[in-house]
């Protein structure tokens, strides 16, 4: 759930969904939407991404920085304007500095309006507080053509409640020009599972 103020105006975007799923090793499905209530309900920032692990590193609990990259398509939205298709591509790089745990994003593309060339960028640190919770902080943005730059920073917590893959999370997000939201609170629940096919089921049986 996430809630936008500006100009003492506020717009509710619930539910914002994200889909990894792992295909092979080192690549994953990324599926993306949200669904915004404004002065009407949209499907906002739908997208299809494909996410591969260059080097492994402190996200697959190795020694060393991990670097990865998602591209993909930007699917048309409802919203008047957003219509089109557009493409992403985007870098990571993940590290950890004891106790910090960073994360730095750079990449590019086009929008799904008018096939505006844009930049976006980001660094995220997460830093245990206690057990199974964790300080976050980000500082991103994006930059389109035609368009006013859009940069935030945010602080909010990950905690983990149960020794499970299920996170909850809570942050407040600032704007820092003029095309960003005033303010900015998001709320959300991540959770993982695997899925086995019967394939590998029957496999694991005759074991």
């Amino acid at each position: 759930m996430t809630v936008d103020r500006t100009d003492g105006q506020n717009t509710f975007t619930t539910p914002s969904v994200v889909i990894n799923y792992g295909i092979r090793e080192r690549w994953e499905l990324v599926a993306q939407f949200s669904v915004q209530q404004g002065s009407g309900t949209e499907i906002t920032d739908p997208g299809v991404f494909l996410q591969t692990v260059l080097k492994e590193g402190v996200l697959q609990d190795k020694d060393g920085r991990s670097l990865a990259v998602e591209a993909g398509p930007l699917l048309p939205s409802t919203v008047n304007g957003e219509r089109g298709v557009g493409f992403e591509c985007t870098g990571i790089v993940s590290g950890r500095l004891e106790p910090l745990t960073f994360h730095v994003n750079l990449g590019g593309g086009v929008d799904r309006s008018d096939a505006q060339p844009f930049v976006t960028w980001g660094v995220i640190g997460k830093l245990p507080v206690i057990q199974r919770l964790r300080l976050v902080s980000e500082v991103n943005g994006q930059s389109t053509k035609g368009q006013r730059p859009n940069n935030s920073v945010l602080v909010g917590v990950i905690w983990q409640p149960f020794p499970s893959n299920m996170f909850l999370d809570a942050a407040i997000r600032r704007g820092m020009s003029s095309g960003a939201p005033d303010w900015e609170f998001t709320a959300g629940v991540t959770f993982g599972f695997t899925l086995v096919s019967s394939h590998q089921k029957r496999e694991k049986e005759r074991q």
